[in-house]
Order: C-alpha cells, then sequence, then structure tokens
C-alpha cells in the first residue's frame, strides 16, 4: 500500500533496499500495539495546551487577539525573544504570540484549506455581528459539513484563525 501511496505522490527512484526498510518503518508506526506499553498507551493526552504563531508587530498582534477575539494575555517568561502568551477560554489553553522579523508564509485572502487554528465560540451570530461591527474581514460558513458553524479570518500577519460554533438550528 505504501509504494502505491508513494508513487501517487511521485517518489520515484527509491534504493530498494531503502524502500523495504522505509516500509517496514511505516508497518511499525501503523501499528496500534507500536504505540501501547503493557496495554496502555505510552503518550496520553491532556489536550492541547498552546499554538504558537508567528507575529511581526506585537503590539498590532495583541490588540487583534484582545479586543477582536477577546483573549487575555497572561504571565510569559523572560525569553531572550519578544512575545505575549494569551488564555484562551478557562480550561488552560493558550496562544502564543512569537516575533519574527522575516515574511509570514501567505499573501493571499482567506484559504479554509490551508494551516489554521480554531477556536470553539458560545454564539456564532454574535461574532459574524462583532466581525461586522468591526469591519474584520472573514469567510462564514453557517451549514459547514463539519456539522459546526465556521467563520475564518485573518489576523495583522495573515494567521488564518478559524471560529467554530455549535450548529444553528
Amino acid at each position: 500500500m505504501l509504494e502505491y501511496a508513494l508513487a501517487y505522490l511521485g517518489v520515484r527512484g527509491f534504493h530498494h533496499d531503502f524502500q523495504k526498510q522505509y516500509m517496514k518503518l511505516f508497518d511499525i508506526w501503523y501499528d496500534e500495539s507500536s504505540y501501547e506499553m503493557e496495554g496502555e498507551r505510552v503518550i496520553q493526552h491532556k489536550g492541547l495546551h498552546h499554538v504558537s504563531i508567528i507575529v511581526t508587530d506585537l503590539e498590532r498582534s495583541k490588540a487583534f487577539y484582545q479586543k477582536i477575539l477577546g483573549l487575555r494575555e497572561i504571565e510569559r517568561p523572560a525569553f531572550d525573544f519578544p512575545g505575549a502568551w494569551l488564555e484562551v477560554g478557562d480550561s488552560g489553553q493558550q496562544l502564543h504570540l512569537i516575533i519574527h522579523e522575516g515574511e509570514t508564509l501567505r499573501t493571499g485572502g482567506i484559504d479554509t484549506r490551508d494551516g489554521h487554528f480554531a477556536i470553539r465560540i458560545a454564539n456564532y451570530e454574535a461574532a459574524v455581528a462583532w466581525l461586522q461591527q468591526n469591519e474584520v474581514e472573514f469567510r462564514s460558513k453557517p451549514d459547514s459539513i463539519t456539522g459546526f458553524a465556521q467563520i475564518f479570518l485573518l489576523d495583522p500577519d495573515r494567521n488564518i484563525i478559524e471560529l467554530n460554533a455549535e450548529m444553528i438550528k
């Protein structure tokens, strides 16, 4: 099956021995028993702690995330590079803003299939109204095939953010 997947992706010219070793590793990786020890998962997930994103103007980004999305800044260790930590909800999840002088990856508009992070919100209609009131460009999918209503927007550095809520009835 891996050979077909590699062929589909255009991966050709593998040395036969290397390909056999790769396939052996692939089979181990997908073997359910490989991530269990004595019947228990080795890495037991408790939840997503934080997402870090690159920003170029810290004050502008903090203003956006605090004013538009309502996140609250929390204490951050004294790293040797600028940034900020923001609290997402009340379950300990965080968004970390990290200054990077280079360019961000996106130059185009909102692409809902590009890399993004999502924040679950309580009220879809209120969020749409708030974004409109603050003249924030967004793309809404109230009847998304996902089973939950979605809003996609860009932050000032063109990072894609999804806001999602229970499906509107």
